[in-house]
């Protein structure tokens, strides 16, 4: 958990040279070492009694059992998983991210601890040996295969567990949240990602605590009911779905209607003659009606 912090400041330590003309001395370096875990620890204080007191609510309304999970870092996201959003098949098979995410984490976790055990402590012990304005140089970071193994598997196990809790976290979303899930998921990702904290999840999920559990399906379903047939609370001035400019009328209404009644009329039927019949048939009526246009060139 630590070895990685202490790598980059060693390491860095070679930049402040070229900058400054002066490694990190050994007092600067602890000071900026205990500086940076208080406030981490400051930091997941407040994510883990955030995120605890609002998993603790939301499963109790569920009526979930097993609550004291909640308080339990890694086994926490047994009621996670029990809180996404179960109301689309595929929100359904989303189980497999509780069992990922716990597993994960766990392995994280002693991975972590055994990479502190083999690299962070040996190193803080060769800081220590340090007079108080010796310079802090990569010779005291002790890197051997052990933590090199230890720190890679570290790795793959921490990227297991960051896509899977992403995955829970926006499934509880979209389960007690589903209008504004998208919003919710891209700002705890992004906070996430850039920041190296997942301090959002933790406040949306306490925002979200005494919600009633929609999901998503039945949230789109709704939406669909809104407009379907109808404005709000208000009638649909164009009918229902056989509208048009007959004031609504329904299709089964106008069956037998003609659909041309309005030339159903031969009276102006340019195709025939005054009595009726076409042209075609009898061009009497046709030779006999006067030429009123003067220059027609088939006349």
């Amino acid at each position: 958990m630590f070895y990685s912090l202490f790598y980059e400041l060693i390491i860095n330590s070679s930049v402040i040279y070229d900058v400054f003309d002066g490694y990190l001395t050994k007092f600067g370096f602890i000071f900026t070492v205990s500086t940076t875990i208080g406030l981490r620890l400051v930091e997941y204080a407040v994510f883990y009694g955030l995120r605890s007191a609002a998993i603790y609510k939301m499963a109790k309304r569920q009526n979930l059992n097993h609550l004291w999970l909640a308080f339990i870092p890694c086994a926490c996201f047994y009621l996670i998983g029990l809180l996404q959003d179960d109301t689309t098949p595929s929100a359904r098979r989303n189980i497999g991210w509780l069992y990922t995410a716990i597993i994960s984490s766990s392995l994280w976790v002693v991975t972590s601890a055994l990479v502190d055990g083999f690299g962070t402590v040996p190193t803080l012990l060769n800081i220590l040996a340090l007079a108080d304005a010796d310079p802090v140089t990569a010779d005291v970071l002790v890197i051997n295969n052990t933590t090199r193994l230890f720190n890679l598997l570290s790795g793959l196990f921490s990227l297991a567990f960051l896509i899977s809790s992403i995955m829970l976290y926006m499934n509880v979303f979209r389960a007690y949240a589903p209008e504004k899930a998208m919003k919710y998921s891209i700002i705890s990702v992004a906070v996430d990602i850039l920041f190296d904290t997942p301090l959002f999840y933790a406040i949306f999920l306490f925002m979200l605590r005494d919600r009633e559990k929609v999901g998503y399906a039945r949230y789109a379903a709704s939406r669909a009911n809104y407009y379907r047939g109808s404005y709000g609370n208000y009638r649909n001035p164009y009918g229902n779905y056989g509208g048009g400019y007959d004031g609504g009328k329904r299709r089964e209404e106008r069956k037998g209607e003609e659909p041309f009644e309005e030339f159903d009329s031969s009276d102006d039927d340019p195709f025939t003659d005054d009595s009726g019949a076409p042209l075609g048939e009898d061009n009497t009526a046709e030779r006999n009606r006067p030429n009123d246009n003067g220059d027609d060139l088939f006349s």
